[in-house]
């Protein structure tokens, strides 16, 4: 009796043992099937910006995370200092004269930082640059005569404005002021014209030449 309850015991022990050695075999092969997460993946920013006709551009800031979610992103427009802004924010700021930066960096869920920020730039035309890039993009053939600098004489005092266009006919003259502050005035005489607010260069040269390329009337 004694004998048969000893080798009961041995069975059971034996049994319990290779159950516990298949668990472990069976966890290890799952383990293997399903490798480790590697470490966190760093996010991604983004920034588009779009130029408003009332002299504003408008940057929208966004970024990407493979392996989480974009916490905020932190932005520093014209140098003024780095403020936080939830993802996929769209901030409208006053252009400024000559050069416009912003740089953006993505934070994500676990506080990583996109190692390579996202930057935009432009440059914004003083007054005094906006007559030449006027000039230099106007194509030669589609007009008669061109004067820079031209002073409109009315009778409140006389206005320089940047460039006049001329298609032989005195009455179809056109008006092309970057800045410009006449422009109801310059309406009221039934002057074609375009002022344009501050913007970017690129898009000053895209006005001008959608006014020539309109036969330099207003759209």
């Amino acid at each position: 009796m004694g004998k048969d309850l000893t080798n009961k015991l041995k069975k059971r022990k034996s049994k319990g043992g290779f159950r516990k050695w298949f668990l472990i075999a069976g966890l290890g092969l799952s383990l293997i099937g399903c490798p480790l997460p590697g470490p966190n993946q760093a996010p991604e920013t983004k920034i588009e910006r779009q130029y408003k006709d009332d002299g504003t551009v408008e940057y929208t800031f966004s970024g990407t995370d493979s392996d989480g979610f974009v916490d905020y992103i932190s932005a520093n427009i014209n140098d003024e200092g780095y403020q936080n802004f939830p993802n996929n924010s769209t901030v409208s700021v006053p252009i400024d004269r000559e050069d416009n930066t912003v740089e953006a960096v993505a934070y994500d869920n676990e506080g990583l930082e996109d190692e390579t920020p996202a930057t935009s730039s432009f440059y914004s035309p003083t007054d005094e640059d906006a007559t030449d890039i006027i000039f230099n993009t106007l194509d030669p053939s589609t007009y008669n005569y061109i004067i820079k600098d031209y002073v409109f004489h009315n009778p409140d005092g006389d206005v320089k404005i940047n460039v006049i266009v001329g298609n032989g006919n005195p009455n179809e003259d056109a008006i092309i002021d970057y800045m410009g502050t006449h422009k109801e005035e310059l309406d009221s005489y039934n002057i074609p014209n375009i002022c344009p607010k501050r913007t970017s260069q690129e898009e000053l040269e895209r006005k001008v030449l959608e006014f020539q390329d309109n036969g330099y009337e207003e759209l």
